[in-house]
């Protein structure tokens, strides 16, 4: 309801555009969000909104290679240039995620907690499988990427 609410906001505000100052809108609405935000903005309802919007830009999902590098970047500015996860492990993570980088993070960052609980140095596919069938990776309910405890002792044998 929230996202409909401050949609609801933007729409009375978009009210604003329609003046104009000598022949020019002195003022630009700039709308960013995910591949929600346009389902929302195609409804009848914010048909408006969506007809004052001059310039779209979308980000794709990235390929094999791009999410690779994604990756390795990623590590590279975390302070580790060295390679933590194994070709298969990017692999599916990429599967996983479909090249969406929030969704990459995602992945990656629930392997890592794994791997770290289980002081392994190297992620390899096995692993990313175990987090992802795990349903580790939250999808809405729940906390937010949580590893449940019950997971996280039995694993690494901490608690016994």
């Amino acid at each position: 309801m929230k996202g409909i609410y401050s949609l609801r906001k933007c729409w009375r505000k978009s009210a604003l555009l329609n003046y104009k100052m000598d022949s020019e809108n002195p003022l630009a609405l700039i709308l960013a969000g995910q591949t929600e935000l346009w389902e929302k903005l195609r409804l009848q309802a914010y048909r408006a909104i969506l007809h004052r919007v001059d310039i779209q830009c979308f980000l794709m999902p990235y390929e094999y290679a791009q999410t690779k590098a994604y990756i390795e970047k990623q590590l590279t500015y975390a302070g580790h240039p060295n390679a933590i996860f194994s070709e298969d492990a990017m692999k599916a993570v990429h599967s996983f995620s479909s090249g969406i980088p929030r969704l990459i993070n995602r992945a990656c960052t629930q392997s890592l907690v794994y791997a770290y609980q289980n002081r392994r140095a190297i992620i390899d596919d096995r692993m990313v499988q175990l987090v992802l069938e795990g349903g580790f990776l939250n999808t809405g309910e729940g906390m937010a990427g949580a590893i449940p405890f019950s997971y996280a002792t039995k694993r690494t044998g901490a608690g016994q």
